[in-house]
């Protein structure tokens, strides 16, 4: 039964604030424009903010890829600049014997301005075997003898030659190492050569093709190649051993370093990467030289908007929400009592009270009684009869109609007279 009560005063309810919409439509058009506004306000806002944001964001990463890059390509031409300096000094001194006393008194200085752990190996190769090698440890006098143009080097040195381009091998891991390498070749020719010139060299390179050692148009011979091998791990370390890239996942972006497969140049080898899913439509990629071969270091994030938009635009929609309900509440009530209020006074009357609304800002006292005796109030009223009674007049029976009804019906206004008044008007049937 209870909850029948309760649906028919919902009801009825529902029916009293549909008409009451129906008879101002303004009660329902201000709170409904005012969500608008608020939320088209409020959310163009946020968006635009989050935009300028995720540009922010977007320009500091992409800075910051930059700084990083331009490092790991200083990095890496620091590392390998005693190579650089061993095939200037080859090209200069092209006699062996001559090269191969020099060797202990030039390189030491080469070697020391190389960062520390960077430069693993220097070598020289005359003819294609190895018969010099800086730093000399016992994992680096195992180089000493191999020639390259034998076994599984052979295809490769080949291949180095018809191309005579820098050869770039790795990264790689040896065998023993928890690290990766990277071992760089040039390789060195004579012009103006005889084809029997041997440079000092006491051997010939082993069954190498002669249009490869030697080209007769140009007179051209190879002397053979110095080269120097990195330690890759340490090139993209800080000066605290830590890597550079790991900059990128504290700042919340993902990353990805490759470089040219060894024998596939179509192919790429992903020398570090935070994780292993494709790469965001958004990324940015930045080179890195490493002599004639070229690193790609690439940058993005899942997500450039800031995590704030969604809460934020959930703020907005419920404090929108909320302001057009209490505002959609207020003019309902004051549509209300101004139906209740038409429904108790004549017209005229209300009419008198919008006209004189401020009457009590600018007047005296004087004119406040008598602004309140021809206000049509109920005081008017009662002042009326109380001035009929002291003129000795009797008082019109509406007027003490209209007391009496707005007494009754009003009670609890005139409390402190409610109960004496009450029981007078019990007691004295002839009151009116």
């Amino acid at each position: 039964m209870d909850t029948r009560g309760a649906l028919g005063s919902y009801r009825l309810r529902l029916k009293a604030v549909t008409g009451a919409v129906r008879q101002n439509g303004l009660i329902l058009a201000i709170p409904l424009l005012l969500l608008t506004t608020m939320l088209t306000v409020g959310l163009w806002g946020v968006l635009f903010g989050a935009k300028r944001d995720a540009q922010v964001s977007r320009l500091s990463a992409e800075s910051r890829l930059e700084v990083v890059a331009s490092s790991l390509s200083l990095a890496f031409t620091q590392a390998s600049l005693p190579v650089k300096q061993a095939v200037d000094l080859i090209s200069h001194i092209r006699d062996y014997p001559t090269l191969s006393h020099m060797w202990g008194q030039w390189v030491p200085p080469w070697w020391s301005w190389a960062p520390g752990a960077q430069s693993v190996v220097l070598f020289m190769v005359p003819h294609g075997v190895v018969s010099e090698v800086y730093p000399v440890n016992t994992n680096t006098v195992t180089q000493l003898g191999v020639d390259i143009l034998q076994g599984a080097y052979r295809a490769q040195t080949l291949t180095n030659l018809a191309a005579k381009q820098i050869n770039v091998a790795g990264p790689y891991s040896a065998p023993g190492f928890d690290i990766r390498f990277v071992t760089l070749s040039i390789q060195i020719y004579f012009s103006n050569v005889s084809s029997n010139e041997s440079f000092g060299i006491p051997w010939q390179p082993t069954d190498c093709p002669p249009e490869l050692c030697y080209n007769p148009a140009t007179r051209t011979r190879w002397w053979g190649s110095a080269g120097i091998t990195l330690n890759v791990d340490a090139c993209l370390a800080d000066s605290s051993g830590q890597s550079v890239l790991q900059q990128f996942s504290e700042l919340g972006l993902q990353h990805r370093l490759t470089s040219p497969f060894f024998g596939d140049s179509t192919a790429s080898y992903t020398v570090s990467e935070s994780t292993t899913a494709a790469m965001g439509a958004s990324h940015m990629c930045r080179p890195i030289r490493l002599l004639d071969d070229v690193w790609e270091l690439c940058v993005w994030s899942d997500n450039w908007t800031p995590a704030y938009v969604l809460p934020l635009m959930v703020v907005i929609v419920l404090v929108a929400l909320l302001l057009s309900v209490t505002t959609f509440t207020v003019l309902l009530s004051r549509h209300e009592h101004k139906t209740l209020l038409h429904s108790l006074l004549p017209k005229e009357a209300i009419k008198q009270l919008h006209a004189r609304f401020d009457w009590s800002a600018d007047v005296d006292d004087d004119s406040v009684a008598q602004a309140m005796v021809d206000s049509g109030t109920p005081a008017e009223v009662i002042l009326g009869i109380m001035e009929d009674n002291l003129m000795g007049r009797v008082p019109a029976l509406p007027k003490v109609m209209l007391v009496k009804t707005t007494l009754q019906q009003s009670l609890d206004v005139y409390k402190p007279l409610r109960s004496a008044l009450s029981e007078r008007m019990r007691q004295n049937v002839d009151m009116d």
